[in-house]
């Protein structure tokens, strides 16, 4: 690709809708992120070592494929 092409390329994605033409949130949007930023506030940072979901994951899929 040329450094033409690629400024063409990169150019593409680097656009910004104009003020106007933003589209509202939805309600229904706003209402999961309040309630998961509640969740946080009040549970902190929740998860697994990727390790962990990893195998559980293997373990569902190789269940399923048995099935």
């Amino acid at each position: 690709m040329s450094s033409e092409e690629a400024t063409e390329y990169e150019e593409a994605f680097d656009y910004e809708a104009p003020i106007g033409d933003v589209e509202p949130v939805p309600a229904w949007h706003l209402e999961i992120i309040e309630e998961r930023m509640a969740r946080y506030e009040k549970e902190g940072m929740q998860g697994i070592p990727l390790e962990e979901f990893e195998k559980k994951l293997l373990e569902k899929l190789s269940k399923l494929l048995k099935d």
